[in-house]
């Protein structure tokens, strides 16, 4: 699912033009999940929207700043084949696929005591070797102070940011989070979110849609959802 290795499915179809790529179970799995949240969350996570990262320097450079982006409603499933009605169209899966694969770790793990963490996602079974129950922390975005620490409850934890991947010119910062709707780089005030939802896949895509939208509209996105941030 990787955008950046030139053997994985997504770059395939990302080469492809357009053309109908077959794909595997796992990779259908995640890109119905994560059409499902672009059409719930309104095109603010939008699994093709890569391009406009890309004029500002961030993501694969396999995927060209001048392709069309932000348009998942051009993209469709048909079985295990993924097609897109617009040529030139990317995929990039990095807001959801790291989520999934804490589920498949999870998963593997099953029944014993661990808790593991992936580029910002946490999930937590069983106890600490202490005995006590496991504690997750998120951290002062731009620093590495503890902002809230919790305990472990079964749900997964993924935190989306600008403040790790990003740069500032001027008094202008800019992020790797990208609004879909404008094409530029997240600025509603928001430093970073952190949602805890049933799985890590939810979660992950939680995360960036919720970036994108600001604490007051991605309320009612996240209960949806059930998931808290």
């Amino acid at each position: 699912m990787s955008p950046f290795r030139p053997d994985s499915e997504v770059a395939r179809f990302n080469d492809s033009d357009g053309l109908g790529v077959s794909i595997s179970d796992e990779t259908r799995d995640v890109v119905t999940a994560a059409l499902e949240l672009a059409r719930a969350s309104d095109g603010a996570f939008d699994p093709t929207s890569a391009p406009m990262g890309r004029r500002f320097g961030f993501g694969s450079t396999r995927i060209g700043a001048a392709r069309p982006a932000g348009h998942f409603a051009d993209l469709r499933l048909v079985g295990n084949e993924l097609q897109s009605a617009r040529p030139g169209l990317t995929l990039d899966l990095c807001a959801i696929a790291k989520g999934y694969a804490i589920d498949e770790i999870v998963a593997a793990l099953d029944g014993l005591d661990f808790l593991i963490e992936m580029g910002g996602e946490i999930a937590a079974r069983g106890r600490h070797p202490g005995g006590r129950r496991w504690r997750m922390g998120i951290e002062r975005p731009g620093s590495r102070a503890l902002q809230r620490s919790f305990q472990a409850d079964g749900r997964a934890l993924a935190t989306s940011g600008n403040a790790v991947h990003g740069y500032t010119i001027g008094e202008q910062h800019y992020g790797h989070v990208v609004d879909p709707h404008t094409g530029r780089p997240v600025s509603n005030g928001a430093a970073s979110v952190s949602v805890l939802a049933q799985t890590g896949q939810l979660a992950d895509g939680l995360a960036t849609a919720a970036m994108v939208l600001g604490p007051t509209e991605a309320r009612e996105l996240l209960a949806s959802y059930d998931a808290s941030a």
